[in-house]
């Protein structure tokens, strides 16, 4: 029901169907963007509780990453497993994230590293620990999903899924 009046040809008054129509459109865009503005504090979107994951195996390699991260942001990965005795560390890393992206950074420093199809691996001295933990950081160059294979040899594989923002 229309309930315009004209006053000198000029249509003035309350139109109650395009008032309800135009409430209900604001109401959906506050509650979007308050779920939007919620899940990115939360960290769906990048750097936040939702969006830190970790990687697990039953040999004891364990991964902690983040699972969206964002265009030529470091990102870092934490690397833990138990080490052998009088054994060398290697670590090898392949998959889209190392396409992607590049490591720029890792503590320890590794003694040598050389490349392998779609990765690199690294050799560690061994620090006579129970556990090696190794920091990487991570600097991704293009965007998009990627997978990531980390081998820590004796103490098996995972892989871990990210997201790059752009």
């Amino acid at each position: 029901m229309n309930t315009l009046k004209t006053d000198n040809g000029v249509e003035t008054g309350f139109d109650p169907s395009f008032e309800n129509n135009w409430w209900r459109f604001m109401k959906a865009a506050w509650t979007t963007c308050t779920v939007l503005m919620i899940v990115g504090v939360g960290g769906l979107f990048g750097r936040g509780p939702l969006s830190k994951a970790v990687a697990k195996n039953e040999r004891g390699l364990e991964v902690e990453y983040e699972r969206m991260i964002r265009f030529r942001t470091p990102a870092q990965l934490k690397v833990s497993f138990p080490s052998q005795p009088n054994q060398p560390v290697t670590l090898a890393i392949s998959g889209t994230c190392y396409e992607k992206g590049r490591i720029s950074r890792q503590l320890p420093e590794p003694e040598a590293s050389h490349p392998i199809r779609e990765g690199a691996v690294y050799t560690y001295p061994d620090s006579g620990a129970r556990t090696v933990e190794i920091a990487l950081a991570q600097e991704p160059g293009a965007a998009g999903p990627a997978k990531c294979d980390i081998d820590a040899g004796p103490a098996g594989r995972v892989q871990i899924d990210q997201f790059i923002f752009p």
